[in-house]
């Protein structure tokens, strides 16, 4: 190769450096967890298939792998010295059904070492849901007859016996629902704990076109 030539070499380097998890801080999560299971199964029975119960108190619950994390011994600009840190999560997700064993549970954990309760997030389940919607359409369309009623016998004429008859729905379209939902009061500063649920507000819209016959 002359002195006038130039080897480009292009390369892709790969590393891996798997290091075991922290006995210590997987111990103390695995023993934790183990309580949090003993305290949750009582509640969610299941089948001989693995499926929780319809009537279960708990109707679902599942845990994240472990998460592990760690810092090494360093020392900052001031020199202080810092000794190195490991720590082990696992989170559980919970689904409960009835808001007694909710209460119940939640104060139990609440008072373990090494637990924390995120989040709590309140759904409807898909049934109640359903008949939410039904009932928040069947008022949406009534509020529209009324109108559409109020509008011929004003501007029409149109008795009001003849109103069944004369005027006559052509024209429906499904407007958006909106639901919305007021957080009630949740006593998290004493125990037991006592959690409420949420007043939900399902608002369902139609919009319909009427003729009036003559």
């Amino acid at each position: 190769m002359s002195s006038s030539q130039v080897l480009e070499i292009q390369v892709q380097g790969t590393g891996y450096n798997i290091r075991p998890a922290e006995p210590e801080a997987t111990a103390v999560v695995a023993a934790a967890t183990s309580v949090l299971h003993d305290e949750i199964m009582p509640y969610c029975p299941q089948d001989e298939e693995g499926r929780t119960l319809p009537d279960a108190a708990i109707a679902h619950y599942s845990m994240t792998t472990l998460d592990t994390t760690s810092n090494q011994q360093r020392r900052d600009r001031e020199g202080t010295f810092y000794e190195p840190t490991y720590s082990a999560r696992v989170e559980l997700h919970i689904k409960f059904a009835d808001f007694d064993v909710l209460n119940i549970l939640a104060t139990k954990f609440s008072a373990m070492d090494n637990i924390k309760i995120q989040r709590i997030e309140w759904k409807l389940t898909d049934a109640t849901y359903e008949d939410i919607q039904t009932i928040a359409r069947k008022a949406a369309a009534q509020s529209a007859i009324q109108k559409a009623y109020d509008y011929a016998e004003t501007f029409a004429g149109v008795p009001a016996e003849d109103l069944k008859m004369r005027v006559i729905a052509t024209e429906l379209h499904n407007g958006k629902k909106r639901a919305s939902s007021q957080m009630q009061e949740t006593r998290v500063n004493q125990m037991p704990l006592r959690f409420k649920p949420e007043d939900m507000r399902l608002e369902a819209r139609v919009h319909a076109t009427f003729k009036v016959k003559q």
